[in-house]
Order: structure tokens, then sequence, then C-alpha cells
């Protein structure tokens, strides 16, 4: 079997793993004057030498599936220290509502600071301006900073998951604090159909969009987790409304949708439901769950790709690939896929080959981990190396998630290329 897992000798792998877990660490921000200290930032752009915001959907991805998994791969504590410092030091630290009277009690804002939230003014390449000098950006621009903030369940439930492995390794009052108000809040936004909004805005006192499905995929996850830890705060009858809120959104097809009918299906935010359904169903004895699953997976994989193991990043509903197009207002062109999105379907593919041994699996899993390494920065100097391109089409552009999926869907195939045959 050792012969067999990879395209090339894992060697190679483990040193381009090495390379990209690098760029994760000089991704974090070690700033005390920044007020996302100890978060992490989004991507780098190699033209102009500086990185752009961070947010904290980010942080608990890459705390979740490169910091741990790496930190038990090589016995080295130091990269579960930098776990710790970006969600403890870092997010809860300066972006969690610990306000019982507000509604957003126990979620999560986007960034501390709020030129850098979702709905920021600035594009890409303004926000790397503004994060090189922002003193200097906000004295040349003065109205540009923003109103009050928007909290965000789905930034906050992937906050959770890695609030929760972290309180399984090494367990603390912050962590404790902050899933108890997290769940609780959880626990009331979700109604009787499973249903959860996606956020609340303080500038209305709104809750927006009603249904945010992927939050589903996340909550899912985390009641496994909780029973896998011995906690099980989360009972039987709220698991099957929130999985629910998912399997409702399936087609006959097997594929999941996660936008408002008629608008494009995102191939990213079909995977965040797919891994809920496949988690939550692994870790609470749901095998309904992760057949449902298997068959979206099954359907992506059955999509039209643009390259091996790399999905379009949105799709129509019949499944013809919807084409990039150029926004009317910031004539920013959308990308064709994600990087982030061939590591996804990676790890996704070596579950499945794990579950069922078929080698359709291994193949996919094969062919995008090496197109991942081949898409590796290992040129450049300073903070691009070891990173990754966020699209072929956006190439000035090093990302972090797809080091980050990469990571997660490499260290498996590494620690079973370590056994004997």
């Amino acid at each position: 079997m050792i012969n067999t897992l990879f395209l090339r000798d894992p060697s190679c792998y483990q040193v381009s793993l090495a390379l990209g877990m690098e760029f994760l660490h000089r991704a974090v921000i070690d700033d005390p004057d920044d007020p996302d200290d100890r978060s992490i930032r989004h991507m780098y752009h190699v033209e102009l030498g500086g990185w752009n915001r961070p947010y904290m959907e980010l942080a608990g991805q890459v705390v979740r599936e490169a910091f741990l998994p790496y930190a038990d791969y090589t016995g080295d504590e130091q990269w579960y220290t930098l776990a710790r410092a970006v969600i403890v030091d870092g997010v809860l630290a300066h972006a969690a509502c610990t306000d019982p009277a507000s509604p957003a009690y126990g979620l999560l804002h986007n960034c501390a600071d709020p030129l850098c939230d979702y709905g920021s003014p600035l594009d890409g390449e303004e926000m790397v301006k503004y994060r090189l000098d922002q003193r200097a950006y906000l004295a040349a621009h003065p109205g540009c900073r923003r109103a009050p903030i928007a909290w965000y369940t789905f930034d906050s439930a992937e906050i959770l998951l890695a609030a929760i492995l972290l309180n399984t390794r090494r367990r603390e009052s912050a962590l404790d604090e902050f899933i108890d108000r997290s769940l609780s809040r959880f626990t009331r936004l979700l109604d009787e159909y499973g249903a959860i909004p996606q956020c609340y805005d303080e500038r209305d006192g709104q809750w927006h969009r009603r249904c945010e499905t992927t939050t589903h995929s996340r909550l899912l996850w985390a009641a496994g987790l909780l029973r896998q830890a011995g906690r099980s705060e989360v009972d039987g009858a709220l698991l099957d409304r929130i999985a629910a809120g998912i399997l409702e959104q399936q087609q006959p097809n097997g594929i999941i949708l996660t936008n408002d009918p008629g608008e494009p299906i995102v191939a990213e935010f079909v995977i965040y439901c797919i891994e809920g359904l496949y988690w939550g169903g692994t870790l609470l004895g749901q095998p309904a769950w992760m057949a449902a699953a298997r068959r979206s997976f099954d359907t992506l994989l059955a999509a039209p790709h643009i390259l091996a193991g790399t999905p379009y990043f949105w799709y129509n509903a019949d499944w013809s690939p919807h084409l990039p197009w150029t926004d009317e207002h910031s004539g920013i062109s959308q990308e064709m896929h994600h990087m982030s999105v061939t590591g996804q379907m990676a790890r996704l593919a070596w579950l499945c080959w794990k579950d069922t041994g078929e080698e359709r699996y291994l193949g996919v899993y094969q062919r995008a981990i090496d197109l991942l390494y081949c898409q590796q920065d290992r040129r450049s100097t300073g903070p691009a190396h070891g990173g990754m391109p966020r699209s072929v089409n956006m190439p000035w552009w090093r990302e972090i998630c797809p080091v980050y999926t990469y990571a997660s869907a490499l260290i498996p195939g590494l620690l079973a290329a370590r056994m004997p045959a």
C-alpha cells in the first residue's frame, strides 16, 4: 500500500507540507498594535508585497485542519501553542460578543478591525495597501471606516469546532465559556423548522438570511465532537432538526443547495454541507447522514471539472459550469475555481476511500494532492514562499485556504505511508 498512496515519493510531499506550514505560520498576525493581533490573515499579494485582511472563519479552519493535525503528526508542541494563540489570544480576545443583553451573545464578528469585515468598502488590492500602512491609508481616505458590525453564525461555528478540539487537548476556562455561550446561542437561534440565520447586523438590528445551511454542517460536526469528548449538550431532537436543515436541501440528484433558488450553486459551500453530514454521521452513529454525504460527493465528482480534482467554483442548477463574470461595480473578475476546493475534494476522497475501499476515490485523492503540490510556490522568497494561488486566474494571490486544506488531506496519507505494508 505504501507505494500506491501517492503519485510521487512521500518525501516530496513531506517537504511540501513543511513549506506550507511555515507559510501559514507567517500569516499569523504578530503585532500588539493590530486589533486582530494573533489572528490569521487571508492572502498575500506577491506584486504589492503585503497581506490582505484576516477573518475569523479562517482562524477556526486553519487550527482544525492544519495546526492541530500537524502538531500531532510531528509531535512538535509549538503548533499546538500557535493554535491556542490564534483562537484564545486572537479570536476570543478580540471578536466575541460577551454581552448577555445582545442578540448576538455567544457569536463572533468577522474581524476586530471593522474596515477588514466582509462588508469593507475596500477591494482586495486596496485592502493590502491599507494593511501595509493603516494610518497613511486612513489619512488619505477619511470616509472609508464602517459603521457598527455584524455577528456571523458560520464564522462562530467554525471557531466552536476549533475551541472544542483545543479543549480536548488542554482544558481552559476561556474555551469552556465560549463553548457554553456559543451552544446556548445556537440552540436559541435554531427555529422549529431547523433554520438558522446567517448574521445579526447591528446597523439595522435585524437577522439576515434565514437559512444558513453551511452553519448546520458545523453544528452537526460540533455535536459529534462533544459527544466524542463525553459531553452531550445537544439532545437527539435538536440534532434531528439540525440535520434536517441540510437534508431538506438535498436534491434528487444528491446535491445540496446552499443558495436561494435560481442563484449559482457554490461548490465550496456544498462541500461544507457534505463534511457536516459525514462527520456528524460518523461521530454520532448516523449512517444515513454518511450515505447522504457520499451521494452528494459522488454528484460533485461527476460534474464538469476544470482540472482533475478541481471543480468549477460555481455551477448552475443543471450542473453546467456557471462561468466567471466581472462585477459591474468593482470591476473584479470572479475566479473559475478556488484551489482550496481541490484540497476539500482530496480529504473527502480519502475518507470515502477508507470507508469503501473503492479505487476511484483513491485516484481522486492522488490527483488532487499532486495538483496542489504542483501549484505550490517554491520559487518565491519571503512571505509567499510555500503558499498557493487562490485560483489559476488569480496568480498574484497566495491564499492560506488551499494550504491548510492541502495539509488536512495530506497528513492522513503521510501517516498511512509510515505504516508497514
